[in-house]
Parts: C-alpha cells; sequence; structure tokens
C-alpha cells in the first residue's frame, strides 16, 4: 500500500476499536475497513457482495442432528419474508396474488456454505449482483446510489425481528405500526415463519452484512416466536379485509357457511365471529355482502391454506 493510498485509508476507515470489543464487533471492524481500502481502489465498495447468515442453534442440534425437513423450512421461511419485505417496500403489499417476478429475481438468496462446529449455519448471499441495481447499464450514479432490493429487504426484517422476537412477555407497540406498515403479506411470512420457529425448537440468529454499513443482527428464540406469532395474529398483521358478494348456500352456527360466488366458485367462511342473533337472520338463497378477514397460512408441504371470517354481512336482494 502506497503513501497515498494509506492517507486515504486512514480517513476513511471505521474508528479504531476498543480492546475490550467483542470477536463479533472486531470481526465488524475489519470487514469495514477492508471495504473502505477496496472502495478507495475500484471506486465503489459494492464490487462486494452483501453477506447475511442464519445460525441455528438448540433444539435439533444439541446431541444429534437437526432434522433437515425443519432447516428447510426456516431457509424457505426466511426466503419468503425476505422477498415479502422487499415487495412491501416496492409498494406492492396486497396479501393476495403473485409476487412480481422482477421483485422475486432481486431479492432471491443463495446458499454460499452450510457448515460450523457446534450449530448450522447457512451462509446466504443475494442472487442478483449489486452493481445491476447499484450501476445499472454501467451507469454510476453519483449521488443518492440505489441500494439493491435484497440489502434493504433483509436489513427491514431482521430489524423487525429485533422488536418483534423480543424476549420480555409484552411486544412494544412501535413494532406492530412498523409491521403495519408493510402489510399483511410480511406479517403471514413472518407468522410462518415463527410456527416453524416454535415447532422446531431452534434459536434462529440472523444477521446481514452490507457493504459500508454496520451489520444488523437478531436473535429470535422458540419461545419469542411463539409471542412473536400469537401478537402477529391479535393484532391482525397477518389479515387483510376484503368484500365478496355471494349467494348463501348453507347458514350455521356451529359450522362455516358455503357462499357461491359470481365466478362459480363456491368457498367456505367462518361465521364465528357473528353474533347468533345475527346468524339466525340469515336463511339459503340470500345474497349478500360479506366483509371479510383473509388470512393465509402456508402448509409443511407447501400448501398455502386460505382463511375467511366473516364479520358483516349486508343484504343486497332487498332481504
Amino acid at each position: 500500500m502506497g503513501t497515498d493510498d494509506l492517507a486515504w485509508f486512514l480517513e476513511h476507515a471505521p474508528e479504531s476499536p476498543d480492546t475490550a470489543l467483542s470477536p463479533a464487533e472486531q470481526g465488524e471492524w475489519s470487514r469495514r475497513s477492508i471495504e473502505a481500502s477496496m472502495d478507495r481502489r475500484s471506486g465503489t465498495a459494492r464490487t462486494v457482495r452483501s453477506r447475511g447468515e442464519l445460525r441455528l442453534r438448540g433444539g435439533g442440534d444439541q446431541g444429534h442432528p437437526a432434522e433437515l425437513g425443519q432447516i428447510g423450512l426456516i431457509a424457505a421461511g426466511w426466503q419468503r419474508a425476505v422477498s415479502a419485505t422487499g415487495a412491501a417496500l416496492e409498494d406492492f403489499r396486497a396479501l393476495g396474488g403473485v409476487l412480481p417476478p422482477e421483485i422475486v429475481r432481486r431479492t432471491t438468496l443463495v446458499l454460499n456454505a452450510a457448515s460450523s462446529a457446534g450449530s448450522i449455519i447457512l451462509s446466504l448471499e443475494p442472487r442478483t449482483p449489486p452493481a445491476n441495481e447499484d450501476e445499472p447499464g454501467g451507469n454510476v450514479a453519483l449521488i443518492n446510489t440505489p441500494r439493491p432490493l435484497a440489502d434493504r429487504a433483509s436489513a427491514v426484517l431482521i430489524g423487525l425481528l429485533g422488536g418483534l422476537g423480543t424476549d420480555t412477555p409484552v411486544i412494544d407497540d412501535s413494532a406492530a405500526a412498523s409491521l403495519g406498515e408493510l402489510g399483511p403479506r410480511v406479517g403471514s411470512t413472518l407468522a410462518d415463519l415463527a410456527r416453524v420457529i416454535t415447532r422446531s425448537g431452534i434459536t434462529l440468529d440472523a444477521t446481514w452484512a452490507e457493504p459500508g454499513s454496520a451489520t444488523v443482527r437478531a436473535s429470535i428464540t422458540p419461545a419469542a416466536a411463539g409471542r412473536m406469532r400469537s401478537f402477529i395474529a391479535g393484532r391482525g398483521l397477518d389479515a387483510e379485509e376484503q368484500l365478496f358478494t355471494g349467494t348463501l348456500r348453507t347458514v350455521s352456527d356451529t359450522q362455516s357457511w358455503l357462499v357461491a360466488l359470481p365466478d362459480g366458485e363456491t368457498v367456505k367462511m367462518s361465521a364465528k365471529e357473528l353474533p347468533y342473533r345475527e346468524i339466525s337472520h340469515w336463511n339459503i338463497g340470500a345474497t349478500v355482502q360479506l366483509r371479510v378477514r383473509v388470512t393465509l397460512q402456508e402448509q409443511p408441504d407447501g400448501h398455502v391454506r386460505r382463511t375467511l371470517t366473516i364479520f358483516e354481512v349486508t343484504a343486497l336482494d332487498g332481504y
């Protein structure tokens, strides 16, 4: 390293760490120092890919191998949560429908490695090179350089887990506000991820290191995941309100209603939140508008189950 390079590096490298810092903090300083040097050489630190880690510990990895299926479910749940968060940051927040292929492409992570003594580590990085978004077509932005969507989504997701995955009995209202702004699709994927963590008994430690930025971290235990899932469901953060028009095919105070929709499909809707006097008012054959809460839950086999819960019924045929 020449004298000019050394002077530049000392000016731009992060502040020298104190000897009392933890090994993780020492590693953070080293990483950002290297990026500062690369920034000098190439003009941008984005020649380096962002990297993340999912460390799985406890439960299955104590004394015997973890079930491959459980590890796969956590990894798949993480990818869905990253893509849903990225979609929300791009103003695609609706619960229904398929994510745009472009958002899926920009938020897809690939597995770089998966080995460690004493725990299981999934080392991740974006599939899309950062220059594809930082410098589209080779054009370098002089100001307001765009951050890759995978970086933004991963950082926001880990920040959410830091607020929702607390080990304290009460989750702060600010966490609900942050999740509410991102929409029910993100809430639904987080509830699914929490369900897998609770069932597996595995603690998840997540990190994301974006060049030029501090590493973000969050940890969620099975107990905290259970509280997070209950919190999301209790606040309705995984649900979306929709209006349906249809004809009642069955009416019951103990079983789901069958409702024939205009497109010919007949769907089941739970009436568990309607009072009995409301249920007793309706007869088979009535054409109605139903205000429904829609939730999505992914099953272990990957199938997504849609649950429709009625909370208001209005007559449309003068009934």
